[in-house]
């Protein structure tokens, strides 16, 4: 999504959050408040880029 104009849904954005959040990963932590970045834009960009796979759109959800 990086090199496109499509503006992330509110689910997409929530769904990344999560997995940024994920104890084994820990980019971003999560409070009553909302979520905080706890790591900086570079580490966050490669971290991302290293899940490969991991992170699909959502229209590559459910093809085979």
């Amino acid at each position: 999504m990086e090199d496109s104009d499509e503006i992330p849904t509110t689910e997409e954005i929530r769904s990344a959050l999560q997995l940024l959040a994920h104890p084994s990963i820990g980019v971003v932590t999560q409070n009553e408040d909302g979520y905080r970045v706890t790591s900086d834009y570079e580490n966050g960009v490669q971290l991302v880029r290293s899940l490969g796979d991991v992170v699909q759109s959502p229209a590559e959800d459910g093809e085979s």
